[in-house]
């Protein structure tokens, strides 16, 4: 009986140290400084653990080290497999940069915020420049605050309303970074509608119906509901540049099948837009 039971715990003990050994799937966000990089979260998928480590980079289709020097005062955002004695496993493809590396304490970072928007709240309100370089230094130096995701969007309200024309091309890269850096926080909602505004208006139509199909996934909802018709239209828009005609057409088809349930004008425009497609004039680089 004592043999068996050793024999049990024995197969036990081999059972743990195989499974606390096996590849665990990670999104791990770090800093990369002298060539090594340095987690600073580590998602799960389940949770989330914030805390530094010196991770080991390895190329997954090499299986051998990595060399990151390119990325030195970067963050970066890598998806992988993580293996025991902090072995992580990257396609080298998948690296994705967020912006540059936080080397100040949050403590740090909150009270150069601060200094740097009272600078902008003595500064005169037309000198653009100057407001321009502080709200980057805040983005840059001060990730971590509060102040960073109010200053992507205030420098994304210049470069919309500051200059003879919007700069929407300025606006979808700062906007992206945004994203990429804030992708759960209550302003993000804010960004990506700005930024959606931003594809349009450059017929970055892939990225626009990548921003409407993401919204669809959690509020499929949007396309019953005549009160959506005219985001209806606009994505129906974005599919049509991006060359999907018939999911354009079938999206038109719903709205005029909305009827009466919807203002006269966005009936109009709807069947105005499946005239111009049924034509055949499709072209992605130009609204239909």
């Amino acid at each position: 009986m004592k043999a068996f039971f050793l024999i049990f715990m024995f197969c036990n003990i081999i059972i743990s140290i195989s499974h606390a050994s096996m590849p665990v799937e990670v999104t791990i966000t770090g800093c990369v400084k002298d060539g090594v990089f340095v987690s600073s979260e580590t998602d799960y998928g389940t949770h989330k653990v914030k805390k530094d480590y010196k991770m080991k980079v390895m190329d997954s289709n090499t299986k051998t080290l990595m060399d990151i020097k390119a990325y030195n005062k970067k963050e970066i955002r890598l998806r992988g497999y993580l293996l025991p004695g902090d072995l992580f496993f990257v396609d080298k493809n998948s690296i994705q940069v967020i912006g540059n590396c936080n080397i100040l304490s949050l403590e740090e970072q909150e009270k150069l915020a601060k200094e740097l928007f009272t600078q902008m709240s003595k500064a005169d309100k037309n000198d653009t420049d100057v407001f321009i370089r502080l709200y980057t230094r805040v983005i840059n130096e001060c990730p971590d605050t509060e102040k960073a995701q109010e200053a992507y969007w205030r420098l994304s309200n210049l470069y919309l309303q500051a200059f003879d024309k919007p700069d929407y091309e300025k606006i979808a890269s700062l906007l992206e970074e945004a994203v990429r850096r804030y992708p759960n926080t209550p302003a993000t909602p804010h960004y990506k509608q700005r930024l959606l505004r931003a594809y349009e208006e450059t017929k970055q139509w892939k990225k626009a119906v990548g921003l409407y199909e993401e919204a669809l996934k959690t509020n499929p909802e949007i396309l019953s509901d005549p009160d959506n018709a005219a985001t209806m239209i606009s994505y129906a828009e974005a599919l049509f540049g991006s060359g999907n005609k018939q999911k354009a057409l079938m999206i038109l088809n719903k709205v005029v099948g909305f009827g009466n349930k919807i203002e006269d004008w966005l009936l109009e425009v709807a069947k105005e837009k499946i005239r111009y497609i049924s034509e055949g004039k499709e072209n992605s680089k130009s609204k239909p």
